[in-house]
């Protein structure tokens, strides 16, 4: 291995989907990530029982789970922004509390 910066450093990992091998290159700090992603993707895989079929049937059910994990993570995306709306606008409350209680002293 040549010498670099910890940044250039890159880390193989193997993943199998549909009895395809795959091998995928991530960072160091992404490897816990990307292996929980790929569990993610097994398990969605598995859970729909898609058929160990060739070409175009593979790369469909492929597809169709991770259409449905980008789905998911719109949803959690959007419930994430609303928690974060209720957040400032309560905090913008007890501040407005907070600043009147000061005022009465």
């Amino acid at each position: 291995m040549s010498q670099g910066n910890a940044a250039d450093a890159r880390e193989l990992i193997a993943a199998e989907f549909l009895n395809q091998s795959y091998q995928i290159t991530c960072s160091p700090e992404e490897r816990n990530l990307l292996g929980q992603a790929i569990v993610t993707l097994q398990e969605r895989l598995q859970a729909a029982k898609v058929r160990q079929g060739v070409g175009v049937q593979r790369e469909r059910a492929l597809l169709m789970v991770a259409l449905n994990l980008a789905a998911d993570l719109q949803r959690s995306q959007g419930e994430l922004q609303q928690a974060q709306n209720t957040l400032e606008t309560v905090t913008a409350r007890l501040r407005n509390l907070v600043d009147m209680g000061q005022g009465a002293e």
